[in-house]
Formats: C-alpha cells, sequence, structure tokens
C-alpha cells in the first residue's frame, strides 16, 4: 500500500481530495442522534484513509482547503467528538504549510468559536506543535504576524462586547511563546 500511496504522491495525484476527506469526516463522526450501523465502518478505515489524505502534498491548495473546512468544524457545531477530530486536523495542517496560518487570518473573525478552540488547543500543546514548524524566518514572521493580528482582532471583539475577555489570554500566550 505504501508504494501506491508514494508513487501517487510522487505524481502529484491526490488519492483523497479534500472535498471527499471532508465528507469522511463527518461521516466518520456525526452528530450522536446520527450514528448509524455503517459509522463503524468508516471509524475503522478512517486512520489509515486520513493518514493518505493528509500525506504531504505539493499543492498548498489542498492543505488550505482542508484547513478551511477543518477550522469551520472545529467550532464544534453540539458535536465534540468532530469538533476534537476537526481541531486536530486544522492543526496537523497548520505545522504542514505555515501559509494556512494566513489563511486562518482570513477566516478568524467568520469562525470565532472554532478559532478559539484552535488557540486553546495550540496554546496548551505549543511546545509539541511548535516543533513541527519550519525554522526558516520568513516561516517564522508569518506565525508571528498571524498571532499579533489574531490578539488583535481579540481585543477589538473584546471592546465591542462581542467575545469573551479570555480570548486575549490565549493569543498573549501563545504570542509570547512564538517569540
Amino acid at each position: 500500500m505504501e508504494f501506491y500511496i508514494g508513487d501517487a504522491l510522487r505524481h502529484g495525484v491526490r488519492l483523497i481530495p479534500p472535498c471527499s476527506f471532508e465528507m469522511l469526516v463527518r461521516l466518520t463522526f456525526p452528530a450522536p442522534s446520527a450514528r448509524v450501523e455503517s459509522t463503524e465502518r468508516f471509524e475503522a478505515i478512517y486512520p489509515l484513509l486520513k493518514e493518505v489524505a493528509l500525506a504531504p502534498d505539493i499543492s498548498a491548495n489542498a492543505l488550505k482547503h482542508i484547513f478551511t473546512f477543518s477550522s469551520k468544524l472545529a467550532g464544534g457545531q453540539g458535536n465534540p467528538a468532530l469538533a476534537n477530530e476537526a481541531t486536530a486536523i486544522a492543526i496537523s495542517v497548520l505545522t504542514q504549510n505555515v501559509d494556512c496560518f494566513k489563511q486562518w487570518d482570513v477566516l478568524y473573525k467568520e469562525n470565532l468559536e472554532a478559532s478559539v478552540a484552535l488557540l486553546n488547543k495550540l496554546v496548551d500543546e505549543w511546545k509539541d506543535h511548535s516543533l513541527k514548524l519550519s525554522s526558516s524566518s520568513s516561516d517564522t514572521l508569518t506565525v508571528k504576524h498571524a498571532m499579533n493580528s489574531f490578539r488583535m482582532k481579540n481585543e477589538k471583539a473584546i471592546t465591542e462586547g462581542v467575545a469573551n475577555p479570555s480570548l486575549v489570554l490565549f493569543t498573549k500566550k501563545l504570542t509570547s511563546r512564538a517569540n
């Protein structure tokens, strides 16, 4: 199986396109009331298919697409299992391609609840995730810029009464760790 996966990746073929991966995530982690017998089949094959879907890819667009859908799902929508998995996927994609931090900056206010979940997870696990990030000066600058942007957006949301004051704490902690 690894031979086929590696060969396909060398030729730039996505074995599992981002839109198919999104459907797989939703089918594997349905709302508790929507679980059906076939859900167990998706749960059984999901780890392998996730690995294939998130395999290194030269296409930053595929990773940005995966980040976009996973960051939206990370907000929960009343489904903690889906939110946790989506958060893990979004963070994995962020560590694979630092340009996804730019994508996150664009999407941040649209998905405030999900962004808070991602920030919280990043703060809690920064030591683990920071090791996976590129240490190039431009990548470090991209992450710092995004964190500063998040902090400013959070402060603005708090002064407008739209967000919880604890938001600023998350970004301040993360910004200090990223520096």
